[in-house]
């Protein structure tokens, strides 16, 4: 018996523990539900997003090559 609650005994206290970390989660369930809910709205407007900003970005490296040529042909040699 004595080797069985030498076993169980830390089990509880962490199981205890662990319920502790839990209650605030479960007595708002209802809020991270809701929480949850918007995630796919914002992932669409993030990945919208990104989309615009690899648009806008897209000429950046042409332009950047273009103004290093121009440097370099302005530069004394």
């Amino acid at each position: 018996f004595d080797t069985l609650t030498s076993i169980l005994v830390p089990k509880h206290a962490q199981l205890s523990s662990d319920i502790q970390a839990l209650n605030p989660l479960a007595n708002d369930l209802e809020g991270l539900t809701d929480k949850a809910g918007e995630l796919a709205g914002q992932a669409k407007t993030l990945n919208a997003s990104t989309g615009d900003v690899s648009t806008i970005a897209a000429p950046l490296p042409d332009l950047v090559a273009n103004v290093t040529g121009r440097a370099n042909q302005a530069s004394p040699t």
